[in-house]
């Protein structure tokens, strides 16, 4: 028992020698040299070299997972050599990045059981980046901008950016859709698209982009290099057709009785790239086109050179006729070249489909001559052109102011007809109504009227079976008071009076 008890303070003696022993060998161990404090600013998916010179074993350390050690080209998060002089590569990632925000990492360096940080990394802050993407995947710049295209032309654009965004507005003369997607290369796409009335002249602009926030974050810059040489835009839209009254006083786009009619001349522009263009006129006669010039044609133009074209058409005292209006960009006229336009344009007498875009198609109705009726109770015995029966056309003319003078005979009586003069477009009418009979009470209260609802119609109303003699009608020009045709109203089987 005694034995047992030295022994026990003989091992605690010999505990206390070892601790303080270790204590002396721990206050006698050198604080090694740690290098001078760099400071480094990271460029984003980049390396760069740190040296230091260690007087033994080391190990450096991150403090952030976006600084990495490249060490035989492998991204490490800490890195350890021998003594001397050491070059060390590091590389700043994209890793745990939030906008607008700028990041530090500390570099340290471990020796002998001590550390230091011997190098700080910052990380700039990340903006917001956004760029328009082409048809390839290519990004756009201030070399290689984005461009709209003109026409019917469809561009459209991919996006790639680092946030999500939406498109916030766009230049006046762009159409565009406020679309939006997340961060990365985008699966919508933006499809711009030149507004009317801007098609003629090169513009620039921007496309404003916002945040989730709603906050305006960045402008990318588009283009439109304005109308191509080789193209002619009608204000009127292309492929247009007009027809001119027999007069040529007025005009309509499309032909028939319910077409609005509208006082010429046609006005109208055209664009062209820097207002050059070269203008020919095409009369048809006989099925085939032909050029003429304006003094020869039966429309002409006055044009103020800068696109603002009046296009006027001469009386006509003949059949219907037609042709093209055509205006060409002048570079387009000048690679055709003048002694070439018939063969190339016109070849084999008819206008070439190739050419046919820049072209205006004209009509106008001929002498007008006849009447369409709507006979209801089919009560029309004849309509007869007193030409076909021996009547001179000077004398009628002498006596009617027209040789557009018809005879209708009925089978008796007839409470309503309606009748339009065939080929007068000209809107309303009148119609002035006088009896030839020996007895005009006979008519009783039969009359014409115009057909305000329909014109040119008008009605033939409430002619009894015992009418006699004739009832003379003269259809007038509402606006000038000129007779253009005569219906001679007559009662099958009663007198007539020539």
């Amino acid at each position: 028992m005694k034995n047992m008890k030295y022994y026990l303070q003989f091992l605690v003696f010999t505990l206390c020698l070892s601790f303080i022993a270790c204590s002396d060998d721990d206050e006698n161990k050198t604080k090694p040299i740690f290098p001078d404090l760099q400071k480094i600013e990271g460029v984003v998916n980049e390396t760069t070299q740190i040296e230091f010179e260690a007087t033994s074993s080391w190990r450096l350390t991150s403090s952030a997972l976006w600084c990495k050690f490249v060490i035989e080209g492998e991204e490490v998060n800490s890195c350890s050599g021998e003594a001397g002089k050491q070059t060390v590569t590091i590389k700043v990632l994209d890793e745990a990045t939030e906008l607008l925000k700028s990041y530090k990492s500390e570099i340290s360096l471990w020796m002998n059981g001590y550390n230091e940080v011997i190098c700080e990394v910052t990380r700039p802050a990340t903006g917001y980046e956004i760029v328009l993407l082409d048809k390839d995947g290519n990004p756009y710049s201030d070399e290689f901008p984005a461009t709209v295209a003109y026409g019917i032309s469809v561009t459209s654009f991919k996006v790639k950016s680092n946030f999500d965004w939406r498109l916030k507005s766009w230049p006046e003369w762009l159409s565009c859709s406020q679309v939006s997607d997340v961060a990365g290369i985008s699966t919508t796409t933006i499809s711009p698209k030149i507004e009317k009335g801007y098609t003629k002249d090169p513009l620039k602009g921007n496309l404003v982009f916002e945040n989730e926030a709603g906050e305006e974050v960045a402008e990318i810059p588009v283009k439109y290099d304005g109308i191509p040489a080789d193209m002619i835009e009608y204000s009127m839209g292309e492929y247009a057709k007009w027809n001119f009254s027999l007069d040529g006083r007025q005009y309509a786009s499309s032909g028939g009785m319910e077409t609005n009619w509208e006082d010429a001349p046609v006005v109208f522009t055209v664009i062209a790239k820097d207002d050059k263009y070269k203008i020919a006129f095409i009369n048809k006669k006989d099925f085939i086109d032909t050029r003429v010039s304006s003094d020869e044609s039966w429309f002409y133009v006055e044009d103020n050179m800068k696109g603002e074209i009046k296009l006027f058409s001469r009386e006509n005292e003949a059949v219907d006729r037609e042709g093209y209006l055509m205006i060409f960009p002048v570079g387009v006229y000048d690679a055709i070249g003048e002694e070439n336009f018939d063969n190339i344009v016109l070849a084999d007498g008819e206008l070439s489909d190739t050419y046919s875009k820049y072209a205006v198609t004209l009509k106008q109705m001929g002498m007008p001559r006849g009447y369409i009726v709507k006979d209801t109770e089919n009560q029309v015995e004849s309509l007869q052109w007193l030409v076909d029966e021996g009547v001179s056309e000077e004398t009628l003319k002498q006596e009617y102011e027209t040789s557009n003078v018809y005879r209708l005979t009925l089978k008796g009586a007839c409470s309503q007809l309606a009748l339009c003069p065939s080929g007068y477009g000209s809107g309303y009418i009148m119609t002035s109504v006088e009896f030839k009979s020996e007895d005009e009470s006979s008519w009783e209260e039969a009359f014409a009227s115009p057909d305000w609802s329909s014109p040119p119609y008008f009605n033939i109303t409430d002619i009894p079976a015992g009418a006699k003699g004739q009832m003379v009608v003269r259809v007038q020009n509402s606006n000038t008071g000129e007779t253009f045709g005569v219906l001679i109203v007559e009662v099958k089987g009663n007198t007539s009076v020539e």
